[in-house]
């Protein structure tokens, strides 16, 4: 179905259904969260506030699902509610879904890449990597990730190993911001970052809206001294159509932010993914969600694609080559 040569191309064709009533023949790219842990206990991560964490995919379920996606030659992106690099069977998982002939992204906070890893990642022909980083400085980056120690500067040392060894690998560094990051802050993370990757994106607002309405926590506001961003009134979101996230159990849901089930219409390990794609459940949840139904949905109610401030919109507004 797809023949994709460039991840630009997988992009490109998801844009094209990006409006109501117009769902792809199956996802350019489908996510799979390989696990369900991290390292980090980030401050605006669902992961941080939920009771699960630890399940990993079987690697036997995970290529079964990887030969069932290249029958349609859609990108694989391995990121989710999760570190993937402490999948434990990462390499394995990469090098099949190269073996297929397929375009593989990772986004990875880059604190266990070592070396070998690295070196690995290279040799096996990823296709893009992004490193996600949070606030225009090191002191936010700690602040909002919840960290201490000399964590940053190891980060830092690993993304410019692998930037110095790769080869074809789109490298990427994106963070969020908040209204503690000043605009001087912002235009120093970019210029002191660039030279370790071939694009930096400030990626819009560091999410708390989750974090305070689902999570309960509603003092986080007072505790960073920052405001709650702005409804929008014509919010639209069309990702549904194009887009489907393959949790470690197996089940498919609509979003790659998906965080309850509300958001789940199958499960990929039961049935086939196109069965899914096309079944009554998806389009259950693309008339709504392409209909505008955002705050019937937990999940959708609270995402920051709904949300704005007065200078900081859900968006990438600054991107540096």
């Amino acid at each position: 179905m797809y023949r994709f040569e460039t991840v630009q191309d997988v992009y490109k064709e998801a844009r094209k259904y990006n409006k109501y009533q117009n769902t792809a023949p199956f996802p350019p790219y489908v996510t799979i969260e390989l696990l369900s842990d991290c390292n980090f206990l980030c401050r605006m991560c669902a992961l941080t506030y939920q009771k699960h964490h630890g399940g990993q995919m079987h690697i036997s379920n995970l290529k079964a699902t990887i030969r069932e996606i290249a029958k349609y030659g859609s990108m694989i992106r391995f990121i989710g509610y999760c570190e993937p690099l402490m999948y434990r069977h990462i390499k394995e998982a990469v090098t099949y879904v190269k073996n297929y002939g397929l375009l593989l992204h990772l986004t990875t906070n880059a604190s266990t890449m070592n070396r070998d890893m690295a070196d690995f990642l290279v040799d096996a022909g990823l296709d893009s990597i992004i490193y996600s980083f949070q606030g225009g400085s090191k002191e936010e980056y700690l602040k909002m990730r919840a960290l201490g120690g000399p964590i940053y500067e190891r980060v830092i040392e690993n993304i410019s190993y692998f930037q110095s060894i790769k080869v074809d690998t789109i490298t990427k560094l994106t963070t969020t911001v908040t209204q503690r990051d000043s605009k001087e802050d912002i235009e120093k993370f970019i210029n002191d970052h660039k030279s370790l990757v071939d694009e930096i994106q400030i990626s819009g607002f560091t999410h708390f809206i989750h974090v305070s309405d689902h999570f309960g926590e509603q003092d986080v506001w007072g505790q960073l001294g920052i405001s709650r961003p702005k409804l929008k009134e014509d919010a639209k979101c069309f990702v549904t159509n194009y887009e489907m996230m393959i949790k470690p159990d197996g089940s498919a849901y609509a979003c790659c932010g998906a965080y309850t089930d509300q958001l789940k219409y199958g499960n990929v390990f039961e049935c086939d993914i196109m069965d899914i794609w096309k079944g009554g459940e998806a389009e259950k949840m693309r008339t709504k969600i392409c209909g505008g139904e955002l705050d019937s949905i937990d999940n959708c109610s609270v995402c920051p694609v709904r949300y704005k401030y007065d200078n900081i919109d859900n968006a990438v507004f600054n991107t540096r080559k």
